[in-house]
């Protein structure tokens, strides 16, 4: 939940709702750039996230909400079918998670098989 304060709301975009955020503690924008600012808040002042966000209980928000992925990293097949990443990929690392090995850069072992 957002901190005191601070307002969040949920607005579609596409098929998903997007996390966004307005209050005192979040930034009035981009330094110098109009063009960024204005593409990163909407027309109340809120200020977009690019988090996709789903309740958790649709039949009680107050137990919060699931994220869903980046509203930018989905895309749609030449089928006109929208291909949702974030629950795709949580899915396919459940799924797959002991065949997925490698290493990162930044945090070493991915997985171990």
């Amino acid at each position: 939940m957002p901190a005191p304060g601070v307002e969040l709301k949920l607005a579609r975009v596409g098929q998903q709702m997007e996390g966004r955020l307005r209050g005192p503690n979040i930034t009035p924008g981009y330094w110098a750039d109009e063009k960024l600012t204005q593409d990163a808040f909407d027309d109340e002042g809120y200020y977009r996230l690019g988090d996709a966000l789903a309740f958790f209980d649709p039949d009680d928000p107050h137990k919060g909400f699931t994220f869903q992925g980046r509203i930018a990293e989905d895309f749609k097949l030449s089928t006109g079918t929208w291909v949702r990443v974030g629950p795709l990929r949580a899915r396919m690392l459940a799924e797959l998670g002991d065949l997925v090995h490698g290493t990162s850069p930044s945090r070493g072992p991915i997985a171990t098989t």
